[in-house]
């Protein structure tokens, strides 16, 4: 029977930074603090599927943090009580620096690009996330890009789940460049970070993308799969997605979906492609599911760590 793994991930960012028009400078998160009522209605997804939905929570942890308010850990320790709250509820923690010197609250944030530059950032970084007391396993670099060098950095300091890949997109004012990347969990060649190698420590659980056709699109594009978008987007996305596996009998799939707390809590400003609603999302998880389901296949929810883990023992000769 084909499997699907569903995983859905969370990116802790400031409101706003995800938007068409991203400011790089904003350090605010009023979605987050709100994030209350999404927890509920997983719960109420959980209940309706027969099935718990573990979520990968990425929280920031980098320098712009550091720099501005004081602390590389602000986020983990702010958020103290939910933190403590998800992983009870075997949710997983996982680290999501942006890379980004930042002098002063006034001056622009500038993306650090520079291969050599990023991996003293990481290096030094990850002396204040190694502290804390979660086992993390599980990366994503903040916009979406790697570079070899930082691949390899984060395998050394024993991560073995990376997902910043974002297969098909290039980036516009950042490195990120995932053209021709497989659109499924594969092993990065060494020196080239966007395709498939042998098989190596870390494992690369790419951001799924498929086509999305917003309101202002002249087309469908390839976009990431975003539960927090309108319920009718979400669902065109979905029905000709399903059609890739109608009929087929065998198959193990990973689908990583993203999205970000302000996409998901309640706005005064209306949004044509984001809903922004915590039960518009559970819907859009409900309709995923009944699709796979109505193609008499199976899913499963896990996290990112026991996808990775779930994937190696189906797919590799040496699990784990």
């Amino acid at each position: 029977m084909t499997r699907h793994l569903l995983c859905l991930t969370i990116d802790t960012d400031p409101d706003g930074l995800s938007g068409v028009r991203h400011n790089r400078g904003v350090l605010e998160w009023n979605g987050l603090a709100r994030v209350g009522r999404l927890l509920d209605e997983l719960d109420a997804l959980s209940a309706s599927m027969a099935a718990r939905m573990p979520v990968t929570w990425f929280v920031r942890a980098d320098g712009q943090l550091r720099d501005i308010l004081g602390d590389t850990l602000y986020l983990i320790n702010e958020f103290s009580e939910l933190w403590d709250k998800v992983t009870a509820c075997s949710h997983e923690l996982a680290w999501h620096p942006h890379l980004y010197r930042q002098p002063a609250r006034s001056a622009a944030p500038c993306l650090i690009s520079d291969p050599l530059e990023a991996c003293e950032e990481l290096t030094m970084l990850w002396e204040d996330v190694r502290t804390v007391g979660s086992a993390w396993r599980s990366f994503r670099n903040g916009e979406g890009w790697h570079c070899a060098e930082t691949l390899a950095l984060i395998e050394e300091l024993g991560f073995v789940n990376d997902s910043t890949a974002l297969p098909g997109l290039k980036g516009d004012d950042n490195p990120m460049d995932w053209r021709g990347s497989p659109n499924h969990p594969f092993f990065p060649l060494t020196d080239r970070p966007c395709t498939a190698g042998p098989e190596r420590r870390l494992l690369e659980l790419p951001m799924n993308t498929w086509l999305v056709n917003a309101p202002y699109d002249t087309s469908a594009k390839r976009r990431y799969m975003n539960p927090a978008v309108h319920e009718a987007i979400f669902r065109k996305s979905v029905d000709v997605w399903s059609e890739s596996f109608s009929g087929q009998e065998k198959g193990f799939y990973v689908w990583v979906l993203v999205c970000h707390p302000d996409e998901v809590m309640e706005q005064q400003k209306p949004s044509p492609l984001f809903a922004y609603s915590p039960a518009s999302l559970r819907r859009n998880l409900q309709y995923l599911c009944q699709a796979i389901q109505r193609n008499g296949q199976h899913f499963e929810f896990a996290n990112l760590a026991q996808a990775g883990d779930k994937w190696r023992a189906h797919c590799c000769r040496q699990p784990g």
